[in-house]
């Protein structure tokens, strides 16, 4: 039961609400000595309430009236303070109108009055030890999760100075609860997310109250690393935030794991280019903003000549050097933001934006076959190789990455055919 109390009110709410019960026990004492006096002297019977709501509308009522939730109202106490407190109001103003009326008021009458109120005393200071009891209880046990849990767990004040870490806080960023207590969190700050990040991340705890996320910081030995961040801001009793909560979890490993999949699924290994499958996912999110921007795609379909002979003469792994050496060059020819995937083989595939007209994919080409005409050296061994190149240009050839590739593919086979070392744009060669 007092755990469902506790996930809806907080150790400092519960304990203001008990002190509150403490003043209106003291309050209800004053009332019944001057509610004594009017019984028995006959005076200031006129200040003291005798409507049905003053059990209600007194200091006691208004603070049960206050406290009052659907988990306390189930506390059997609790149900039985407000009978006995709403029996002791309704027997003060059936004596109080008897002795205005000039009724005679027997002992018996006052040891209602006196039981109820000693009740009502008595039941009160039970429930204050309760409700303290727990709180004692609750915090032992929130201090014991803080310091054993295995995440990271921080606590600002509403201008968020950090007032408490625990002790995997301080394994995962290798900063001591002294570094940290009494500076803000951004001493973490990686430099990997600008100010707008949090912006918006302040903006979310203050209309939603909370916040989850990935985030970048770095680790006191200056090492960078990947975390989960839930923040919660907690509020006080009159609904203004006091404290921030942030829960921390290191997915560092996560997500190198993540990266290796991701990598492995969309790089070729060897060359450390975009594989086939990735080409084609590239290439379409090219087609998306040249069709946008009314831009031209040149694509070219590379394959290298002589490649076979250096496998069979000199062996694979000397096969596999030039394979990376030809993805070396080709990332040194061409621009950053070129697209170069490798399709198997000896194949490659790029996708340039600087195509103005077939002058410019021609000049790009002439670049990349004069680059990849050039000696390698791997140890003793040397080899040279040339290639053949097939050109086709969107939206000229084409729409679509299969349809260019196609094309492309297809000019190629037209360089080979005219003696290789050549490129040729689809259906026109080119020399």
């Amino acid at each position: 039961m007092f755990q469902e109390i506790f996930e809806k009110l907080t150790s400092e709410e519960i304990n203001s609400s008990v002190k509150q019960l403490e003043k209106a026990v003291e309050k209800h004492q004053r009332w019944l000595s001057n509610l004594n006096t009017a019984l028995i002297c006959g005076k200031n019977i006129e200040n003291i309430d005798t409507s049905a709501d003053a059990h209600q509308d007194c200091d006691f009522g208004q603070w049960y009236r206050n406290f009052t939730t659907i988990e306390t109202a189930s506390i059997p106490l609790f149900g039985t303070l407000f009978d006995i407190h709403k029996e002791l109001h309704q027997e003060a103003s059936r004596l109080l109108k008897l002795r205005q009326q000039g009724g005679e008021i027997i002992a018996h009458d006052y040891e209602h009055i006196t039981i109820r109120s000693e009740l009502v005393r008595n039941i009160s200071a039970r429930l204050a030890d309760h409700f303290r009891e727990n709180i004692r209880i609750a915090t032992k046990v929130i201090n014991q999760v803080f310091e054993h849990t295995l995440e990271g767990v921080i606590i600002t004040d509403a201008n968020g100075t950090i007032l408490n870490v625990n002790r995997a806080f301080s394994t995962i960023t290798g900063y001591s609860s002294e570094e940290v207590i009494g500076k803000r969190p951004s001493l973490l700050a990686s430099g990997k997310h600008d100010k707008s990040f949090y912006d918006a991340m302040y903006r979310n705890l203050h209309l939603s109250g909370s916040w989850n996320g990935e985030i970048t910081n770095r680790r006191k030995n200056g090492e960078l690393f990947t975390e989960h961040l839930s923040i919660t801001a907690i509020r006080d009793h009159r609904g203004m935030i006091c404290h921030f909560v942030g829960i921390l979890s290191d997915i560092t490993a996560e997500q190198l794991y993540k990266n290796r999949l991701y990598k492995h699924a969309h790089f070729d290994q060897l060359t450390q280019l975009h594989n086939r499958l990735s080409l084609y996912e590239e290439l379409g999110q090219a087609l998306h903003h040249a069709k946008r921007d009314h831009a031209q795609l040149g694509i070219m379909f590379i394959d290298l000549d002589g490649f076979k002979q250096v496998n069979d003469t000199l062996g694979h792994g000397v096969g596999d050097a030039l394979l990376q050496e030809t993805a070396k060059r080709l990332k040194e020819t061409l621009r950053a933001s070129d697209i170069i995937g490798r399709m198997g083989g000896d194949e490659f595939v790029v996708v340039t934006a600087s195509v103005f007209n077939e002058e410019g994919i021609a000049a790009v080409a002439a670049k990349i076959l004069h680059s990849l005409q050039q000696p390698h050296h791997f140890g003793s061994d040397c080899c040279k190789v040339a290639a053949s190149i097939g050109i086709s240009i969107f939206p000229i050839h084409g729409n679509t990455p299969e349809e260019l590739i196609r094309c492309a593919d297809s000019a190629m086979y037209e360089s080979k055919h005219r003696g290789k070392g050549c490129y040729t744009l689809c259906s026109k060669p080119v020399l």
